[in-house]
């Protein structure tokens, strides 16, 4: 379901023009807020606090360690672009934009920041298949901006799709159809993307979703930001 209509030129000075203005625009400061305790029926992320967060940047191991484990009964699949666990830059795009375009992406990626990737996908027993994406950029800024980007194109794919959200995450968009899902969510410096194809695929990419989120929440401060 990633879409091929993120190609170099648009991507490129989309990407270029997306960072300019995060760098320009004012991050609003952070306020603290109660931990909110979810309804029964309410998947809702509960990122921790920046004050928990280890130094340093993350490492590949350690966003490798942040992919959800496939579930018990799963069989591994070999998704796209790249093996299950960690992805250099060239594999993190191939799977983000197809081979094709990777290699052209490389450059506008690398300046908003791109530094590694990883994924794991698997095939569930009733044939629901799952793929989970990391991007690890050096910082928010330039993560935001790559949000924005692909945000963008999945926009323009959406037609007759129903749009959703991961509650708690300030900045996540997500398409759903009969078929499939997709959802993109920003945490912190790092770029979740999460794709189910299956006829229950919007339950599934937020379970799937909430459980990568809380833990890259971890490793990056995720208590920064908004939605504009």
């Amino acid at each position: 379901m990633r879409r091929s209509v993120r190609t170099l030129a648009a991507g490129s000075a989309l990407a270029a023009a997306l960072l300019t203005a995060s760098c320009q625009a004012k991050e609003p400061t952070p306020t603290p807020t109660p931990t909110p305790t979810p309804a029964a029926t309410t998947t809702t992320a509960a990122p921790v606090t920046a004050a928990a967060l280890p130094t340093g940047p993350v490492t590949a191991a350690q966003l490798v360690a942040a992919l959800p484990p496939r579930p018990a009964g799963a069989k591994a699949w070999a998704g796209r672009g790249g093996p299950s666990g960690a992805l250099t830059q060239k594999q993190y795009l191939t799977v983000e934009f197809g081979a094709a375009e990777a290699p052209k992406a490389l450059a506008a990626e690398r300046q908003l920041g791109l530094r590694s990737g990883a994924q794991r996908a698997w095939q569930q027993r009733n044939g629901t298949q799952v793929l989970v994406t990391f991007g690890d950029y050096r910082d928010r800024t330039g993560a935001k901006a790559a949000y924005l980007q692909i945000e963008a194109a999945l926009e323009q794919d959406d037609a007759g799709a129903t749009d959703f959200t991961l509650p708690g995450a300030a900045d996540s968009y997500g398409i759903g159809t009969a078929a499939g899902s997709e959802l993109l969510v920003l945490a912190g410096s790092e770029l979740l993307h999460v794709e189910v194809k299956s006829p229950d695929s919007v339950g599934t990419a937020k379970a799937v979703a909430l459980q990568a989120y809380g833990n890259l929440c971890r490793l990056s401060d995720c208590t920064a930001g908004s939605t504009s």
